[in-house]
Order: C-alpha cells, then sequence, then structure tokens
C-alpha cells in the first residue's frame, strides 16, 4: 500500500486530471484490518457467502461522461505510466469493475434525502 500512496497516486492524479475525472480514491484494506474482520465476520456471518475480498485496493473514478474514462483507458500515457508500471504490485490478470452511481441516504452521520 505504500507503493499506492507513494508512487502510484502521483501518476494517477495527473492523468484522471487530464481526462476530466471529477473524483478519483483509493479505498486501502491493510491485510491486518483483513484478517481481524474476517475473524469477526466468522463469528457474527458465519454464512459461506460472506467473506472478506482478497485484494488490498479498490480504486473509484467519477466522471460526468463515460466517454472520460474511455479516453483515459485509450490514452498512451495509460499505458506508459500505469499498466506498464503496475506489473509486479496488481495482479493484472483479474479485475472486478463496477459502473453506476451512488445515492447518499447517510451523510456526514445525518439522514439526508436521496439525490437520485
Amino acid at each position: 500500500m505504500k507503493w499506492y500512496q507513494e508512487v502510484h497516486r502521483p501518476r494517477m492524479v495527473r492523468l484522471v486530471h487530464k481526462h476530466n475525472v471529477f473524483r478519483y480514491s483509493l479505498f486501502l484494506t491493510p491485510s491486518f484490518m483483513r484478517q481481524q474482520f474476517h475473524n469477526d465476520l466468522q463469528e457474527t456471518r458465519p454464512k459461506p457467502g460472506w467473506q472478506m475480498a482478497d485484494f488490498d485496493v479498490t480504486t473509484s473514478y467519477w466522471v460526468r461522461s463515460p466517454d472520460d474514462l474511455r479516453n483515459m483507458l485509450a490514452d498512451p500515457e495509460w499505458d506508459s505510466e500505469v499498466q506498464d508500471k503496475e506489473d509486479g504490485w496488481i495482479d493484472m490478470d483479474r479485475a472486478s469493475i463496477q459502473v453506476g452511481f451512488e445515492t447518499v441516504f447517510v451523510d456526514d452521520g445525518q439522514i439526508v434525502e436521496a439525490k437520485v
């Protein structure tokens, strides 16, 4: 995760800004937290379908147009500055992709009217 924060993030910030991504974030799960919560989960929800994700980082890109994301992924800089430098750090053979939108119901501890 140190690599993500110190090496990968600075390159990504420049690239996502170039392609009109209005929000870019990393959700980091240190292995000690994954193991701790895995144990908790086994106690509180011992169901075979409930399991911790087996990866350390989830990346979110927020765009106003799908073309912004398409253009970022097609940019030669994506290969030279991102993908080519991820080898050895990231399992390049698989990815879980979600496309959609977020609806917020509680924000800053307060129940809010959902804006859809």
